[in-house]
């Protein structure tokens, strides 16, 4: 008996640890599954699988950027402002939301926002290359 259970503990111990390992992979596979949505052009599927993802994990700037892309590629530009808006608030020392920002904005020829979005993506990171 003290085999068994000892068996099951290094048993439990090593799934745990392959478990462990597996999940930043299996969040690879999310980004790389969206970007490959969007690169295909299927950006309605793409959106639906971010959504999905981030039902799980709000808070992931990674995915929540590429939903901003998404909605930007998409023709939805206040959708992506809102998006990169609230990413500069949970993340103000990410550039790339501010970048994307500044693109939208002059888009819009709203080039004093543009100018102050791009301005913060150089004050996050003096050595950004916008």
């Amino acid at each position: 008996m003290k085999h068994v259970r000892s068996y099951f503990t290094l048993s439990l111990r090593a799934m745990t640890l392959a478990a462990t390992l597996a999940a930043p992979l299996a969040f690879a596979d999310e980004y790389s599954d969206v970007s490959q949505l969007v690169r295909a052009g299927k950006l309605a599927e793409a959106l639906a699988k971010a959504d999905q993802y981030l039902a799980a994990k709000p808070r992931d700037p990674q995915m929540r950027f590429l939903k901003g892309v998404i909605q930007r590629d998409s023709g939805k530009p206040a959708d992506a402002m809102a998006t990169f808006t609230k990413l500069t608030e949970d993340y103000p020392e990410l550039p790339e939301p501010y970048n994307n920002l500044a693109v939208l904005y002059a888009g819009q020829s709203q080039f004093d926002k543009a100018r102050t979005a791009l301005e913060m993506a150089i004050r996050t990171n003096p050595t950004y290359a916008t």
